[in-house]
């Protein structure tokens, strides 16, 4: 009996950056009307956003991300 290893995605250094981003800013009180407006423009992604964050989620929970590289962040 063959055996397979979960099948780990790959993120972009852009879309690592982008999920953290909503990360955070969904962990924050959204108590201005800038932080409403960014938390809305990430939501009109729908899907898409639900798919990149389950796979950062993904990586997160395999230990293959531990933190956000500091060279993404500059991006």
């Amino acid at each position: 009996m063959e055996t397979t290893s979960p099948k780990v995605p790959q993120l972009a250094p852009e879309q690592i950056l982008r999920a953290a981003d909503y990360v955070e800013l969904v962990w924050r009180m959204q108590s201005n009307e800038e932080d409403k407006a960014a938390l809305a423009t990430f939501h009109a992604d729908g899907p898409e956003l639900a798919r990149l964050i389950g796979e950062f989620g993904a990586l997160l929970l395999a230990d293959h991300l531990t933190a956000v590289p500091e060279d993404v962040r500059r991006l």
